[in-house]
């Protein structure tokens, strides 16, 4: 027996840092591209999410690709803290922005953009994946936001990798009952699961405060969930800052236990009984069904929920 992948879900690393800056506060991903490198992925995370999420773009166009595309840069950038007036906005690069050579860095550096935080986050298209995208992402908010300053304080950093809301909510809840003081990068727990509560605010609550990310050289320690996802901002913090660093995914009781002895080793805090209690129940569950689960293998067969009622509504005619 052996493991394989077959075409796997790979697109481009763009997707990838918007992702990760849904979960900063007031936070705009502004692409530095074409229309339909922002139109795409808008749809998909409307759609899989159910979220109105938004991402600007510089509409770059066929004079931008010869001449190049810092007037359009600019202008994107002015745009947007005038329209929406953002604590941070993202510069994400694509293909086109890569190849032509824009300097984004020096583009931004040059620029006075008053409350409105700009970093820039190179995620050139035709390399790696969407994982590659929220990586870089992640590394460019922690290199760009984060200041060494003193007295160092207590915290803990979280990156939790490409997760749901509903994982990031479970990482919360083991760790509000231990009562230590944390931020997780990026925190899509609310931003991307928000109740419907009228008015409507201009950004959805929860995420990363841009202050708590200027935070991070100053925490005890740095725990990432995935290695691919998040890995190079925790290197970075170890390498530049002398941070403690870990990446264990709390998956599994073996998993769950380092993580939170990770936990306590880098803050000092012990194990709630709730937590221990928890436990129990799991273990001794395991231990009551494994006469029947010992040796079985289980099968996961999905259709998409489209092509689900369509193949439902064919069997009723049928019928």
């Amino acid at each position: 027996m052996r493991s394989v992948t077959i075409n796997p879900a790979k697109i481009c690393q763009p997707i990838g840092a918007m992702y990760a800056l849904f979960g900063v506060h007031a936070a705009v991903p502004l692409v530095h591209g074409s229309q339909g490198c922002s139109a795409y992925p808008m749809r998909m995370f409307n759609r899989h999410f159910g979220e109105a999420v938004q991402v600007a773009v510089s509409s770059l166009g066929e004079d931008a690709s010869v001449f190049g595309g810092k007037k359009n840069l600019v202008e994107s950038i002015k745009n947007v803290i005038a329209r929406r007036h953002p604590e941070l906005i993202g510069v994400i690069t694509t293909c086109l922005s890569e190849t032509i050579g824009d300097d984004i860095d020096g583009i931004i550096s040059e620029g006075n953009y008053e409350d409105s935080k700009v970093v820039p986050i190179h995620t050139p298209s035709y390399v790696g994946s969407h994982v590659t995208g929220y990586d870089n992402a992640l590394k460019a908010l922690v290199t760009t936001l984060s200041e060494e300053s003193e007295p160092a304080n207590a915290k803990l950093n979280i990156l939790p990798g490409m997760v749901n809301p509903g994982d990031v909510m479970e990482i919360k809840q083991m760790l509000d009952p231990m009562n230590i003081s944390y931020t997780i990068l990026s925190d899509i727990s609310e931003t991307l699961n928000a109740p419907l509560i009228l008015p409507k605010p201009p950004f959805p609550r929860g995420g990363s405060s841009v202050a708590e990310l200027e935070d991070w050289a100053k925490a005890r320690g740095v725990i990432a969930l995935c290695e691919h996802a998040g890995g190079s901002a925790a290197v970075y913090l170890k390498g530049k800052y002398g941070m403690a660093a870990d990446t264990i995914c709390p998956i599994g009781v073996s998993n769950t236990d380092r993580f939170l002895d990770a936990v306590c080793d880098m803050t000092g805090a012990e194990i709630p009984y709730s937590l221990e209690q928890g436990r129990g129940r799991l273990i001794d569950a395991m231990v009551d069904v494994h006469m029947k689960t010992c040796g079985k293998r289980a099968a996961i067969f999905c259709l998409e929920i489209r092509n689900a009622r369509r193949l439902l509504r064919m069997r009723t005619l049928h019928s």
